[in-house]
């Protein structure tokens, strides 16, 4: 596993540093929260973190406080699940749970406890339930219930009543808008509300989970499980992207768009699918990427642009987006790697269980079927991919391969001094191999009959193998002998080496 992550590290960095797209995206890494580690109910519900980086979550229990080490259980009054959290720009974290709203105050001992909104309010209000939202808009906070706003101001709370059942609601650039019952998505403003053009057609099963700024002035909408829509001075369509196949048949609940331009959509079946803004799939995030739940409840992007996501069972901190991921088993490669090349645009990875390329389509790794012992180098050489395998030698065209010569083949290179030719390193010795006409002809050297596990060339073209008991031997394409080296030119014996070309020099 460790040279698998170490071998995509190398590959992904140069990728991603010129922002090509289609490059091949693995597993984010994921660090999973049980209630073995935070001592509460498994469901979560809630996310904020503050500038100092502590993270808050809304519980069943109540609300929890994590540091990066240690984890704290906050009652509320009632002891009632807490469902919404928001945190102001001075760093007071208010509260939304179940019947109750309030805020975290330090008592006497700097202790963070609950203090309800509520206890000592006058006036007469009608039962709630859950608070689904609460959104901070200048020096307002906004605690949104089914059929209620509280709204505190100044110290002071009034109270708007909504018409009809508020299904959802969404912050979008500092404008609270509201997905009501057989109303349909309006924008809520001073107390009033103020229909949508076309906000209608939420009116019904159309039951909005996400709502995100998009490119300028537009609104990305994600519905539960009928896809996305685009908003636009009113206007509101159907996004036709790629992504809606899998979204209709995996609820959505929830939305971010992360800092690379990216969008992860939370699901109740499929954990977090990460998409491209033209609405590709890119990633998708389950029990397979190692997340330890696939219902997740609420995303969250913390300070540093780190994922967090509220599940059914559990917490998690997604590492995305990230340069740095990986590929294992769940992703298609089987055996520990040998190489990684990228051939006209396709990522190859040889492998001691044969030869893997990347599909953008599944997301992951297929095998080259053809090839079904272990692969041990691959080179690019007249527009072809060569493999080296305990087979033989393969062509590899259109990721289909055609053996071309049989033999336990353990290195394979090209020479700038000699290109119309390849070099191989067999368990029988060393061999070059050039193609006239439609066919391959094969001359071997003499000087060694065993196995040759390493070949390398050097700035020159020159190029250098390692004999299993003569050790370090060159050849200069275009003469007839192998040079041999040993103890007298310096060497400390013929066990044991390596060859590694580094600053021009083998």
């Amino acid at each position: 596993m460790k040279n698998l992550i170490v071998a995509i590290l190398f590959l992904m960095l140069p990728v991603l540093s010129i922002g090509q797209a289609g490059y091949e995206i693995g597993f984010p890494f994921v660090r999973n929260y049980t209630t073995t580690d935070y001592q509460a109910h498994a469901q979560n519900f809630a996310i904020a973190g503050d500038q100092q980086g502590i993270m808050y979550f809304g519980n069943f229990a109540g609300v929890l406080q994590y540091d990066g080490e240690t984890w704290r259980l906050i009652p509320t009054e009632n002891t009632t699940k807490v469902s919404a959290l928001a945190i102001d720009s001075a760093g007071k974290v208010y509260v939304g749970a179940r019947g109750e709203i309030g805020f975290l105050e330090p008592d006497k001992t700097g202790t963070l406890k609950f203090t309800s909104l509520l206890k000592d309010f006058k006036a007469k209000y009608p039962p709630f339930y859950d608070i689904l939202h609460v959104f901070i808009v200048g020096n307002k906070v906004h605690f949104i219930a089914g059929n209620l706003i509280f709204t505190l101001e100044n110290g002071e709370i009034t109270i708007w009543t909504a018409p009809r059942e508020i299904q959802n609601a969404f912050l979008v650039r500092d404008i609270i808008f509201l997905q009501v019952k057989e109303t349909g998505l309006v924008t809520w403003r001073d107390k009033k509300l103020e229909a949508h053009d076309q906000g209608a057609i939420f009116s019904g099963a159309r039951v909005i989970s996400a709502m995100l700024p998009y490119h300028g002035t537009k609104t990305l909408i994600a519905t539960s499980s009928q896809g996305l829509f685009l908003m636009e001075e009113g206007t509101i369509r159907p996004f036709n992207a790629k992504a809606n196949d899998l979204l209709t048949k995996n609820p959505v609940t929830s939305g971010v768009a992360l800092s690379d331009g990216t969008i992860a959509l939370g699901t109740s079946r499929m954990g977090i699918i990460v998409m491209s803004d033209d609405g590709n799939i890119r990633q998708i995030i389950d029990k397979g990427a190692s997340l330890q739940n696939s219902f997740v409840q609420t995303l969250y992007i913390n300070n540093d642009n780190t994922l967090w996501a509220a599940l059914n069972n559990g917490i998690s901190m997604i590492e995305i987006p990230s340069p740095l991921t990986y590929f294992d088993e769940k992703s298609g490669l089987m055996g520990g790697v040998n190489q990684v090349m990228r051939f006209q645009n396709t990522c190859y990875v040889a492998t001691y269980q044969g030869l893997y390329y990347y599909d953008e389509a599944s997301l992951g790794f297929l095998p080259v079927k053809e090839i079904i012992s272990a692969c041990w180098r691959i080179v690019s050489f007249n527009n072809d991919l060569f493999a080296a395998t305990s087979q033989g030698i393969f062509a590899v065209r259109n990721k289909k391969a055609t053996l071309i010569r049989d033999g336990f083949t353990l290195s394979l290179i090209t020479s700038t001094k000699e290109p119309s030719s390849l070099y191989l390193g067999e368990t029988s010795g060393f061999y070059k191999m050039t193609r006239k006409g439609g066919d391959w002809v094969v001359q071997k050297f003499a000087g060694v009959d065993e196995e040759i596990d390493d070949l390398k060339t050097d700035i020159s073209g020159n190029i250098w193998g390692l004999s299993l008991s003569k050790g370090l031997f060159r050849y200069i394409p275009g003469e007839a002998a192998l040079s041999f080296f040993n103890e007298k030119n310096g060497l400390p014996g013929n066990q044991g080496l390596t060859i590694n070309p580094l600053n021009n020099t083998i």
